[in-house]
């Protein structure tokens, strides 16, 4: 058997993350997503991989520098990703797995359809998703086949959905099927290539009760279900040479990599912390995900993910996802995504949501500008979204939702209502009122004149 793994779209949803890197390269629990990918298809007996590329491959490629009999295959015009698929067709020569490389897909998942592959020329996986908005659900017969294809609808992101996951297996004889979709079809959609073929087709639906990610809008950057994963795989795990002084709290599942300080009085709950990494003194970390070589504290309280060589500083209450290092001076409130090399300066904060004027008792759903509209998240709460090599200098404060462009600095004391593009500078511009300045003491105020006298 064959993988094709589908990597060549540029992902303008999820700006402002894409516009230095391809999505399937954004790390999740500091591990890109494709290398994920990966590492499940050959861990499964696959070594013949084959990569569809075209948005920054060469990114890709210096992701991927595995040992494998892994094929790229260049992407010309970016229409869809079935249109990427029959840029392969000459190197498929057997059955094949089907991927999106933006998608986390347990290989659990990857394996239950590689076992039912006899049963129909075309399967299709579903499985767990925790913010289904703006997904679509499988509709099946009695007998398991694919009837038709349903938009979620909702409002809010509140109720985790049975959907359609990125993954499926085409026989070989199928790829005549996709020329004939990619001749008819207004749209070269994922779901819409399954919906089309069911109806010339049985498409056999592999249900499965795994959460997986699919990664399409700036929100879903979230990468609860890698760390779950991880954590499933490794368990309890506490290096020897680790230096934990007395007093510290170790809670639930806990993994600590060799070489890592963890100073008095810090807590670490159902965490992850990388090797070589400095936690001070009187800090909390709960459910979070630490790379290697990272400096926390003291006082900090950190929930999220931290990439590597980061520093959280004193007093700092970070709850956010990071897509590699990060630098938070003391004393800030940070919450959201935030690019590689991006950070702030003291007493920066970002808000997570607001309430309706005339709702006092509910937030309003926070909305994202996508593609130039305005989109609903189906969340209460959301942090902001900071690009690559962008910074926010002291006391600046970032409003629910808004995008900062990569390579943009947002100036000291400046509040946040729009988003900003790439490479721009926002600067407070003070105006002052000089007055003449006189002590109280000894003098008099002449109302009528409205200056003051000496006695």
């Amino acid at each position: 058997m064959q993988a094709v793994l589908l990597a060549a779209g540029k992902g303008e949803r999820l700006e402002p993350f894409t516009a230095t890197k391809p999505k399937p390269v954004l790390p999740f629990a500091n591990k890109s997503l494709i290398k994920f990918l990966v590492e499940f298809i050959s861990g499964l007996g696959i070594k013949d991989i084959i990569i569809i590329v075209g948005y920054r491959a060469d990114l890709i490629k210096d992701t991927l520098k595995e040992k494998l009999r892994i094929r790229y295959v260049n992407q010309k015009n970016l229409l869809g990703p079935i249109h990427g698929l029959l840029e392969a067709k000459g190197l498929l020569n057997d059955d094949f797995l089907l991927l999106c490389a933006d998608s986390f897909i347990r290989p659990e998942m990857i394996r239950n359809v590689m076992m039912h592959k006899n049963e129909s020329n075309c399967l299709l996986c579903t499985g767990v998703c925790l913010r289904p908005l703006y997904h679509s659900k499988a509709v099946s017969d009695n007998h398991g086949n694919l009837v038709r294809v349903e938009k979620i609808k909702g409002e809010r992101q509140f109720e985790a959905k049975t959907v359609i996951a990125g993954l499926g297996l085409l026989k070989k004889n199928m790829i005549n099927k996709t020329e004939e979709f990619v001749r008819q079809a207004k749209r070269d959609e994922w779901t819409n290539f399954f919906a089309w073929l069911s109806e010339r087709e049985k498409v056999k639906v592999i249900g499965s009760d795994f959460k997986f990610i699919d990664m399409d809008y700036p929100w879903e950057i979230w990468d609860g279900v890698a760390k779950e994963y991880l954590f499933e795989k490794t368990g309890n795990l506490i290096a020897k040479d680790v230096k934990i002084a007395k007093g510290v709290s170790l809670e639930g599942n806990v993994v600590i990599e060799p070489q890592v300080l963890i100073e008095h009085g810090s807590t670490i709950k159902n965490s992850w912390i990388g090797g070589g990494t400095v936690i001070l003194a009187n800090s909390y970390i709960t459910h979070a995900f630490i790379g290697r070589e990272c400096k926390i504290g003291p006082q900090s309280f950190v929930a999220g993910t931290v990439g590597d060589n980061s520093k959280i500083g004193y007093a700092t209450e970070y709850s956010a996802h990071a897509l590699g290092k990060v630098r938070f001076y003391h004393q800030c409130h940070v919450s959201g995504v935030w690019g590689n090399n991006s950070g702030a300066t003291p007493y920066c904060s970002t808000t997570e949501g607001r309430v309706a004027g005339d709702r006092k008792t509910k937030q309003e759903i926070v909305k994202v500008k996508i593609k130039g509209k305005l989109v609903s998240s189906g969340l209460d709460g959301l942090g902001p979204f900071i690009g690559e090599n962008s910074s926010l200098l002291t006391g600046a404060k970032i409003m629910p939702g808004k995008k900062i462009g990569p390579d943009s600095s947002i100036g000291p004391n400046v509040v946040v209502y729009h988003d900003v593009p790439a490479n721009q500078q926002l600067i407070l511009r003070q105006q002052l009122e000089v007055r003449p300045y006189l002590r109280d003491r000894g003098c008099k105020v002449n109302q009528g004149k409205g200056r003051r006298e000496k006695i």
